[in-house]
């Protein structure tokens, strides 16, 4: 199986004609106090066509430092796509994220126990600037 992209956002809502409408993807989040919770995170990932069987995916978010804790882990299965020519889409909501350190974060991807993608963040400390109702104090 190979991935297409895989991107971490802010709120994902889903279309009645099966489109995504993708809110802010995250790079960098700031938050004035810890712990910063995220309540709508989701990550979306598009896989190449040609596949047709089902894969177990497992995500979850680890801190980089050190003794980085898994944060929110997330497992489904996907697939399998329609016909060899259709890509599969999957959306995995993983809001509710709390976040202990101020630091880079990452969201590991394994599709059948391999790593396929790994997005990266940070979470940085600031007064003013943050996203009300996106990060704030648990």
């Amino acid at each position: 199986m190979r991935l297409n992209f895989a991107l971490l956002a802010q709120e994902v809502e889903l279309k009645e004609n099966g489109g995504v409408d993708i809110k802010d993807p995250i790079t960098n989040l700031s938050a004035p106090a810890l712990p910063a919770r995220h309540e709508r995170a989701a990550v979306i990932i598009n896989f190449m066509p040609g596949d047709t069987e089902k894969h177990k995916l497992d995500i979850k978010i680890t801190g980089s430092y050190e003794g980085g804790d898994c944060v929110r882990p997330h497992s489904s299965e996907v697939g399998p796509a329609v016909s060899e020519k259709a890509s599969i889409g999957h959306v995995a909501y993983i809001g509710d994220i709390s976040l202990e350190r101020e630091g880079d974060y990452r969201v590991e991807v394994d599709v059948d126990g391999e790593r396929l993608a790994t997005i990266p963040f940070s979470l940085h400390l600031a007064e003013n600037g943050y996203l009300e109702g996106i990060c704030e104090k648990k």
